[in-house]
Parts: C-alpha cells; structure tokens; sequence
C-alpha cells in the first residue's frame, strides 16, 4: 500500500532556503536573482520528483529578505532603514513571528508543494 498524505499527515518535508542578500556585497546582488531562481528551480523540480516517488513528502522554499535578527538587531536605526530602502510594503525587516507563521502554514497546507515563497515586502535589491 502507497501511504498518502491522509495516513501520514505530519510526514511533510519542508526545505526552508534562506537568501541572505544582507550579506552580499552591494556589486554581487545582481547574481542574488540569479540564485534566488535556481533555488526555484531546484525546488520545483524536486518538489515534483520527490511527489512522486514518496506520495507525501513535499518540498518548500522560503525566501525571505532581511530580518530583525541577529546582527540586524544590533544594527543602528539609519542603517536599518538603508537596508529596507527599496521595500514596498512594510518598510521595515521582519519579525520572526513572521517567519514562524508562514512555515507553519506551509506545513499545515497540503497544496503547497515544489514553489518558492517570498517574504521580502516586495524588496528588489538593484546593482549599484
């Protein structure tokens, strides 16, 4: 017998990739898209293979950009808000609750499987 996600409900993968574009030098996050597809890609494809072979094992990418952890957290208000320039909405780092409750939705929704889901509020970081 093939289990499915009804028998196994807590037998899900969730694969958590974390881009850290406040670690990159400002001349390299052009290939900071570059990676942030690849990791789409990749997960997409395995999401899919890993579906199929298993039946209820998912695969999920989280892509978020800077948070209020950490070094952030020592960080000098000026500075943060240079960080978050280029956010649309809200123009702040996010919590960690935050990140916290999008990971438990992944979990908690069977649908989801082989995408990457930003948490950025729409922060494009430019080359300069």
């Amino acid at each position: 017998m093939r289990p499915n996600f009804e028998t196994f409900p807590r037998c899900t993968l969730s694969a958590a990739l974390v881009a850290m574009p406040s670690r990159i030098p400002v001349d390299l996050r052009a290939p900071n898209r570059s990676i942030r597809q690849g990791i789409g890609s990749v997960t997409e494809v395995r999401g899919e293979s890993i579906a199929k072979c298993f039946g209820f094992l998912r695969v999920e990418a989280l892509a978020p950009s800077l948070f209020d952890t950490g070094l952030t957290k020592l960080a000098p208000p000026e500075m943060k808000a240079a960080l978050v320039d280029g956010a649309a909405f809200p123009r702040r780092m996010g919590h960690p609750e935050e990140y916290a409750r999008l990971a438990r939705a992944i979990v908690e929704t069977p649908m989801l499987n082989g995408s990457t889901i930003r948490l950025d509020a729409a922060q494009r970081l430019a080359p300069k």
